[in-house]
């Protein structure tokens, strides 16, 4: 996969439990966990460890710029009908892909 090292460090969280009742607290304290360990919400993330739900701009801050530039064009000139599901934002036909 396209990967960029987004900084010097790397912090993972993660939650486990087996009762689907219990889904709504403990991704709740996930995502608070994980906020309160980057308060101004810039740290750069592990795509493949990111948590989109959670916030959509997590999928850009993967990547250094120039790469999720890159990876955008790719995604509309091989997939310009947004055929395949993808963290990259579809772009409309056409348009240049968004730059961070």
């Amino acid at each position: 996969m396209a990967f960029s090292a987004p900084g010097e460090s790397y912090l993972a969280c993660y939650a486990v439990w087996d009762d689907p009742a219990a889904d709504e607290a403990n991704t709740g304290w996930l995502r608070a966990t994980l906020a309160a360990a980057d308060p101004p919400g810039r740290g750069g993330h592990y795509i493949a460890e990111a948590d989109l739900e959670a916030d959509v701009d997590r999928a850009r801050r993967s990547y250094v710029a120039a790469d999720w530039v890159r990876l955008q064009e790719l995604k509309l000139k091989w997939d310009p009908d947004n055929l395949f599901h993808s963290c990259l934002a579809p772009a409309p036909q056409g348009a240049r892909p968004e730059r961070p």
